[in-house]
């Protein structure tokens, strides 16, 4: 009796391993768009500081308003304070790889990404950068290459992908050397591969102002190449990210199975190493803008909306009077009370970032989570059951 009894546990065990390994595959109900909202460089500092700047001691920023408030951390495979290649492909893969690789894995094997998977499920997807569509992050999410700076491959490689919407700076990687596009400078491809003009005669429209940008009928537009910059997008910055998150959305609506869409506010990272305060504050507010946006388009669609970081930048501290040389202000509260930003350090850091997420399935960001979690939940919001 006591041997039968003991089987029954046993196999009772192991039932509940079997189920509990399936429901790790799916999630219980799938959003039909996927938003996930990257601020290059932002950490819990960073928030803060463009709390008091927009909103004071009291109010909260939109991705602060968010229902789902979580952590992520961030080192890399080898156990290094992370850069923005190794922690933009574990967010995109799911699995963590050595600084300045992008979506292979230390061993430089490829790894496919939650782009590929989208796209492999039917939806349609998107990619807005304030920096070049070529930088580490926006790379991490469409390509595969053994180092980040290997740009002109990476604008080859982005290029074969079907990508419906591709927003940033960088037309430099996507022109030929000696030609010159809609900014200051030449191309910097030297294998004669003019791909804004192969992306047009593969059914994309080309825009590079601002003005071509708002004029897009996104009704009927499909497939859209904007590059805004040469390198980056120069500051100001415009189009500013709030309006490219628009268009990107109104555009990748169009497809009744949904869309994933990725953005990145690149340049809050960018200010923080060069410890500019103004502009990093610059920068999460207008992150924060498009977080609204992103919201208020979520509130009326199936939409899974995820606002991270992929690393802190920039150690800081927010103090009211001004205590050394490396202080930047006064700034100041909409109540008109100033503070300081007392920069620690112009280096990533291995600090846990915020998470905030609303929508089918945000609850599955609750606590502190490894980064390669981003993609665990997206997937399994794709994979779902229903």
């Amino acid at each position: 009796m006591i041997r039968i009894i003991n089987l029954i546990l046993a196999l009772t065990f192991i039932f509940i391993l079997l189920i509990s390994a399936g429901t790790l595959l799916y999630a219980e109900s799938a959003p039909k768009n996927i938003i996930l909202m990257i601020g290059d460089g932002m950490g819990s500092s960073h928030i803060k500081a463009a709390k008091l700047k927009k909103r004071g001691e009291n109010g909260l920023l939109s991705m602060q308003k968010l229902d789902i408030h979580g952590y992520i951390r961030t080192l890399s495979a080898n156990g290094e304070i992370t850069d923005s290649a190794a922690a933009a492909t574990a967010m995109a893969t799911g699995t963590k790889t050595n600084n300045e690789i992008i979506g292979k894995d230390p061993d430089y094997n490829n790894l496919k990404n939650i782009l590929e998977y989208a796209e492999k499920y039917g939806k349609s997807t998107g990619i807005v950068t304030t920096v070049q569509l070529t930088h580490a992050t926006p790379a991490a999410f469409a390509t595969h290459v053994r180092n980040r700076y290997q740009m002109e491959k990476i604008a080859l490689q982005m290029m074969h992908k079907n990508i419906e919407v591709l927003f940033g700076g960088g037309e430099n990687y996507f022109l030929p050397e000696n030609q010159k596009g809609c900014f200051t400078g030449e191309g910097k491809r030297d294998d004669g591969n003019n791909l804004i003009n192969k992306a047009v005669k593969n059914g994309y429209i080309y825009v590079c102002t601002k003005q071509e940008l708002k004029n897009l009928d996104t009704s009927i537009t499909n497939r859209v190449l904007g590059l805004f910059g040469a390198e980056e997008i120069k500051r100001p910055i415009k189009p500013n990210l709030a309006l490219l998150t628009k268009k990107a959305v109104k555009i990748l609506s169009n497809d009744p199975d949904g869309f994933f869409l990725m953005v990145e506010a690149g340049q809050i990272d960018w200010a923080s190493h060069e410890n500019n305060a103004a502009n990093m504050l610059n920068s999460m507010l207008q992150f924060d803008k498009a977080v609204k946006t992103a919201y208020q388009f979520s509130q009326s669609s199936e939409t899974l909306l995820i606002v991270i970081s992929d690393h802190q930048t920039g150690k800081f501290e927010i103090t009211p009077d001004k205590r050394s040389l490396f202080a930047d202000g006064p700034f100041y509260m909409p109540d008109g009370t100033k503070f300081f930003i007392q920069w620690n350090s112009d280096e990533h850091t291995a600090d846990k970032v915020k998470i905030f997420a609303s929508g089918t399935n945000s609850e599955m960001f609750k606590g502190t989570h490894e980064n390669t979690y981003i993609f665990d939940v997206i997937y399994r919001s794709l994979k779902t059951k229903n």
